[in-house]
């Protein structure tokens, strides 16, 4: 003890206060949920009912004897739509004035729909496939919108809030297979889609919760102006 100075005993008191300040400072960014909390959810939701592929329809397709390169054929679907269809996107954009919140709610909707239409007509082979190119769209326009979004909204604090979210989606992907595989082993592929589509439906309402916090929070920001 006697070697071991009352610095490296009690440690540096800076160095501690600028811990709690750092402390209070993240408390103080996680209030700011309007940047990021409905948005986050929105896309948890979005992200739990993309499980759907790997634990619904990929066992019901193998259960109705069709070859596993028929759900192969599914992903080869969704690359080739990721690259042939941004000239497509990119006009959905131009309709929606680039507006970033707009874009999420599209996304939304996109998944929805196409997981609606597969639970309506799922014993068709062609409804996978239409699904899948309803949703791709949805994760081409969800893709990019969050971290641009959180990027522009919260300048130099944006690794945080980007982290956050992940966080948050992260759940999503974690309880999505649960969830779905729960669904499929007790009544088939019938309610896995239908849990996909409620939780993607939330996921509308969550989206068009942030696009109106924002438009409410700009309204302010002109009337303060």
């Amino acid at each position: 003890m006697k070697n071991i100075s009352h610095q490296e005993l009690v440690g540096d008191q800076a160095k501690e206060n600028r811990r709690q300040g750092e402390a209070k400072n993240t408390f103080a960014l996680l209030l700011r949920y309007q940047l990021y909390l409905f948005m986050a959810l929105g896309a948890a939701c979005i992200f739990f009912s993309n499980m759907v592929w790997n634990t619904g329809v990929a066992p019901y397709i193998t259960a109705q004897g069709m070859p596993l390169s028929a759900f192969s054929w599914l992903w080869t679907i969704n690359g080739i739509i990721i690259f042939a269809g941004q000239p497509i996107t990119s006009w959905i954009k131009r309709i929606l004035q680039q507006n970033l919140s707009a874009q999420l709610v599209a996304s939304a909707v996109a998944y929805a729909l196409g997981f609606g239409f597969m639970l309506m007509y799922h014993g068709s082979y062609f409804a996978f496939i239409a699904g899948m190119i309803i949703t791709t769209f949805g994760e081409m326009l969800i893709s990019p919108t969050i971290p641009t979004f959180i990027t522009e909204k919260t300048g130099e604090n944006a690794p945080f809030y980007l982290g956050v979210v992940g966080a948050i989606t992260a759940v999503g992907r974690l309880l999505g297979p649960l969830a779905m595989g729960y669904m499929y082993d007790h009544g088939g592929v019938q309610p896995t889609l239908l849990l996909a589509s409620l939780v993607s439906l939330a996921s509308v309402f969550l989206c068009l919760l942030h696009a109106y916090v924002q438009r409410e929070k700009r309204v302010s920001a002109t009337k303060a102006s």
